[in-house]
């Protein structure tokens, strides 16, 4: 996120060989083809196997139609060059229109798409063996709770991802998010806890 063009590939070549085997990506961050030739470049090198990483990314604001939302998934994996993911989660709980789209008063433009239908599409992902486990990013306890309220619901989120402060953004303490997404039997993961270049 936010590297410049060219610069995320020395980046995981670098994580990698430093035995790095955790790798968060994003359709937003439009880099997965760069990301790609590296992760193929250690496969086919065998310093690593793809069992040996654990590879995610994150389904964008603009794909929470059940059709849209498939044909993305299959567009990451084409991108890597994988045949699966571990991990896929929804990028944030409010769908967009296309992108970063702003309104008059440069505002985000909403979708009228519910993320509880988007998750519907994601399970079937589950099901056709294309993931292994699918997870929610910067959501609440209300939104968790509404989620896990769906009805019908086969597979809960596996994961939260969130802003989780050591020096970055020290003002805002996860403990109780935290806490209820493990009663939840959800793990977490935190994101920019170290910093980052636009947040210091």
């Amino acid at each position: 996120f936010q590297s410049l063009q060219g610069e995320v590939r020395h980046a995981v070549s670098f994580a990698i060989d430093m035995g790095y085997h955790h790798f968060d990506f994003a359709y937003v961050y439009q880099n997965e083809w760069e990301i790609r030739e590296t992760l193929l470049e250690k496969i086919e090198e065998g310093i690593v196997m793809q069992d040996d990483l654990f590879v995610f990314s994150k389904l964008w604001c603009t794909f929470y139609e059940k059709t849209l939302l498939k044909e993305a998934y299959q567009k990451t994996l084409v991108a890597l060059q994988l045949d699966y993911l571990d991990l896929y989660l929804m990028h944030w709980s409010l769908g967009f229109k296309e992108l970063f789209p702003a309104d008059e008063n440069d505002m985000i433009v909403p979708s009228d798409m519910d993320f509880v239908n988007a998750w519907e599409a994601m399970e079937e992902l589950v099901d056709a063996g294309l993931v292994k486990a699918n997870g929610i990013f910067n959501f609440n306890h209300i939104q968790i709770n509404w989620l896990l309220s769906k009805s019908g619901l086969k597979y809960k989120p596996a994961n939260n991802q969130i802003s989780c402060p050591q020096i970055h953004h020290s003002f805002l303490p996860q403990e109780e998010l935290i806490n209820f997404c493990h009663s939840k039997g959800i793990s977490v993961t935190a994101y920019c806890s170290l910093g980052a270049p636009s947040w210091p």
